[in-house]
């Protein structure tokens, strides 16, 4: 076999390793989670400081992927919170984005804010958008966005384990908050997530 024949068969096996440690390591994170054996560190954070922080360190990933990631308005909102699993949580939402971000300027959005008592955080892309009748599903487990959005994104990114929105359902619930979804067929998407001001 040629040298490029061998090159292709170690990216296949490097690429399924990591799919497959990915999808470990989500099950994992949900086992704990359904046991309630994840405990937080709650304590008052910045939310526009752990979205630039997740923006930072995944600008290389949407390069490589031509997708262009962007902060838009990052207002400092405080909330009660865990640093770690905040930041999972909005770094599976951006991922999310790249992956399926599309058309000719691909491109993700991160913004935070905050409003009648309410912060939130968006996430928004380009893509090719969600069908009505599959938004209801986006957080269940093992639901693939795959099957919903084809857009030419996620070069490289591994398939999804249909895992990462449940996640980020959960991290949300667990800090007294709620996610909205908002997307037109061929108009793009935006997630939203929403907290109370700390008392």
């Amino acid at each position: 076999r040629s040298a490029s024949e061998y090159q292709r068969a170690m990216s296949v096996i490097l690429s399924e390793n990591e799919i497959m440690s990915r999808l470990v390591g989500d099950l994992l994170t949900l086992a704990w989670m359904d046991s309630g054996q994840l405990l937080m560190k709650k304590e008052p954070l910045d939310l526009s400081d752990i979205a630039l922080e997740a923006v930072e360190r995944l600008v290389s990933l949407a390069e490589r992927n031509k997708v262009r990631l962007y902060t838009g308005d990052l207002p400092e909102v405080i909330i009660f919170g865990d640093r770690k699993y905040l930041h999972q949580m909005v770094s599976n939402l951006i991922e999310n984005g790249i992956k399926y971000s599309g058309g000719a300027d691909k491109w993700v959005r991160v913004e935070t804010g905050f409003v009648e008592n309410i912060i939130f955080l968006r996430v928004i892309d380009n893509g090719p958008g969600i069908s009505p009748e599959s938004l209801p599903h986006l957080f269940e487990r093992f639901y693939r966005v795959d099957e919903v959005r084809s857009g030419e994104g996620g070069a490289e990114l591994p398939s999804g384990t249909g895992l990462g929105l449940s996640i980020v359902d959960w991290i949300v619930k667990a800090h007294h908050g709620q996610v909205n979804v908002e997307s037109a067929r061929d108009g793009g998407t935006i997630f939203e997530v929403r907290f109370g001001v700390p008392v």
